[in-house]
């Protein structure tokens, strides 16, 4: 009897202990961040971008956070019914804040890598670009990466730009920490041209028309990468439903729009 009184006990306690794993699970479950439905529950979708990128995100002279990845972002949140609560942070944080749970997804100028996506998850792209070659504005010899044999040309660090020119070994690398670096260096003759991302470049000179430079028009970039938007890691249920909308963006032209407004089409 005592025997048979054990057994019951026992059973009953690994029953407990399969029930309490059961009910871990289901919560991990119903807590997953892979979940639209829990978004749309909250009517919000946290988005968060570069406060230094744009024509990206950046912030404004009127201290907003703008750009066409937010553009985009916040037709997608009204077509999936939803608010976009917007944040801005440094580009380095973006990454962290999805990991944390700090936000939902990021939208700036980040460009899709094999590195990030053992991290986060990435949208279909949205825009690819490449870098732009910038020359004064009385320059007319440079024309492509060959006329750059035995110049000096500027190139930020930290950039695919400058990983690339090790490929020409006559060409006169200066490496700067900022496009702003550059622009100076070039405006004082100091080198005789640079590399930088073609949307940033774009926008630059749109905002300062009295910078001596231009884009070297005919121009076509080496070295190129494609934008997405970023998610958490496994989520395939949001990704999904956000796909589908940047194809509706595609197809009706809405995306070309905001890329035209911007002066990039």
């Amino acid at each position: 009897m005592k025997k048979f009184i054990s057994m019951i006990v026992v059973l009953s306690y690994l029953m407990l202990i399969l029930s309490a794993c059961a009910e871990k699970g289901n919560s991990s479950k119903k807590s997953s961040r892979d979940s639209l439905e829990a978004i749309k529950d909250k009517g919000v979708i946290r988005v968060a971008g570069s406060t230094t990128g744009p024509p990206f995100s950046y912030i404004n002279e009127k201290n907003e956070n703008v750009g066409l990845m937010f553009d985009i972002t916040k037709k997608i949140g009204e077509n999936l019914g939803v608010k976009t609560e917007i944040q801005g942070m440094q580009f380095a944080s973006l990454i962290p804040a999805i990991e944390a749970d700090k936000i939902d997804m990021i939208s700036a100028g980040m460009i899709i890598t094999e590195e990030r996506k053992k991290i986060i998850d990435f949208t279909d792209p949205i825009y690819e670009y490449g870098e732009g070659l910038v020359v004064l504005k009385t320059e007319n010899k440079i024309k492509t990466l060959d006329n750059l044999k035995g110049k000096k040309v500027g190139v930020q660090q930290g950039t695919i730009y400058l990983e690339g020119l090790k490929e020409y070994p006559e060409t006169k690398v200066q490496i700067y920490k900022s496009v702003a670096d550059m622009v100076s260096e070039l405006e004082n003759g100091r080198i005789d041209a640079f590399f930088g991302d073609y949307p940033i470049i774009v926008h630059m000179i749109k905002e300062n028309p009295n910078f001596n430079i231009k884009l070297v028009d005919g121009y076509n970039p080496k070295w190129t990468g494609q934008v997405g938007l970023g998610l958490p890691k496994g989520s395939d249920e949001l990704r999904e439903a956000i796909n589908k909308e940047i194809k509706k963006l595609k197809e009706s032209g809405e995306i070309d729009a905001i890329l035209e407004q911007r002066g990039l089409k």
